[in-house]
C-alpha cells in the first residue's frame, strides 16, 4: 500500500504543479534541490487530504514510505514525509539516531532543515537531551552545510 500511496503523492504533486509559474523554490540554493513548484497553501491542502490514508498505515509502514519520499529528492515529497515522520517520532531512540542522521543528510534547503529541525528533531531532543545534544555537537563540525544549520536551528527556534 505504501508504494501505491507514494505514487499517488507523486501524481498529485505533478497535477498541482501544472500551470504554475513557480517552477521551483527559488530560495533553495542547493543544486541538488528539486521541486515541482507547488506552493505551501496547496501543500497544506494535500497533506490534510492525505492524513486519513496515513492514519490507515501501520506504524511500521510509515518510516519506509517517508524514507522513499525523501529519497525522491523532491522538496514537496520531503514535506509530505515530515508529516509521516512526526507520527513515528518515538521510533528514534538513542540507538536509532544514526538512522535519523541518514535522513537529515538527504535534506537540502533552508525550508526542509528548518521544518524537520523545528518539529521532528525538537521532539526527539525533548526525550533524549544528552544524546541529541551530542549528535548536534558532532553535526556542528560536519562538512555538510545542512547538518551544521540543523545543529544551530535546533537551539534557536
Amino acid at each position: 500500500m505504501s508504494s501505491e500511496l507514494q505514487q499517488q503523492i507523486h501524481q498529485e504533486l505533478r497535477e498541482l504543479a501544472v500551470g504554475t509559474a513557480y517552477a521551483a523554490d527559488a530560495n533553495e540554493p542547493d543544486p541538488r534541490y528539486r521541486g515541482y513548484g507547488v506552493r505551501m497553501p496547496a501543500m497544506r491542502a494535500l497533506i490534510k487530504k492525505l492524513k486519513p490514508a496515513f492514519r490507515k498505515l501501520d506504524p511500521d509502514e510509515r518510516l519506509p514510505l517517508a524514507t522513499a519520499l525523501i529519497d525522491s529528492g523532491y522538496g514537496e515529497q520531503k514535506t509530505v514525509a515530515l508529516e509521516l515522520l512526526n507520527s513515528v517520532d518515538k521510533y528514534f531512540t538513542p540507538d536509532k539516531l544514526s538512522e535519523l542522521e541518514a535522513i537529515f543528510r538527504k535534506l537540502w534547503g533552508w525550508s526542509k532543515i528548518d521544518a524537520y529541525t523545528g518539529t521532528l528533531l525538537s521532539s526527539i531532543l525533548e526525550r533524549y537531551p544528552a544524546e541529541v545534544t551530542d549528535m548536534s555537537r558532532k553535526w556542528s563540525q560536519d562538512e555538510d552545510l545542512w547538518l551544521r544549520r540543523a545543529s544551530v536551528v535546533l537551539y534557536t527556534r
